[in-house]
């Protein structure tokens, strides 16, 4: 599957899966950050005082992830390494929260339904999320010059 997907080498297929592992490893450190740092020590004590989170908090929390998405994702050339990076990103973090919700993490409450089949709904729109990140990524690092349809200046 791999040696169809860029016509690159065996090295260049081994060398791109060392560079899934190193997205993967921040990506996890981005989910760190997320629950730790802002969920933790900024949304949960907010919500103690208020009923309503201000939008930014809740920005906050994906940003770290957008920001990894592209750092790694501006290399991927074929449709098929952003497809890979997408489905292992969303197992990532699917599986990051439900860790989360299995050990009784603050803000994770257990669901109706439990982690497992929480998971099988939701990794696939994570997935997709993910998909356009990458590949919004890749498609900004294409094409060398001004971005299409921008006006140049005289």
């Amino acid at each position: 599957m791999l040696s169809h997907m860029d016509g690159g080498t065996a090295g260049a297929r081994v060398r791109e899966v060392g560079w899934l592992a190193a997205t993967l490893t921040a990506l996890l450190l981005a989910l760190l950050l997320e629950h730790y740092v802002i969920h933790e020590q900024m949304i949960l004590p907010w919500i103690a005082v208020s009923p309503e989170v201000p939008p930014w908090m809740l920005g906050a929390q994906v940003v770290p992830e957008i920001i990894v998405c592209f750092l790694f994702g501006w290399r991927l050339r074929g449709l098929g390494w952003i497809v890979i990076y997408g489905a292992a990103a969303a197992a990532l973090r699917q599986s990051f929260y439900a860790l989360l919700t299995r050990i009784g993490a603050s803000g994770h409450p257990e669901t109706l339904f439990g982690p497992p089949s929480e998971f099988a709904r939701t990794a696939p729109l994570v997935a997709v999320m993910y998909f356009m990140a990458f590949g919004l990524a890749s498609m900004g690092a294409r094409e060398p010059g001004p971005l299409p349809g921008a006006r140049s200046r005289p």
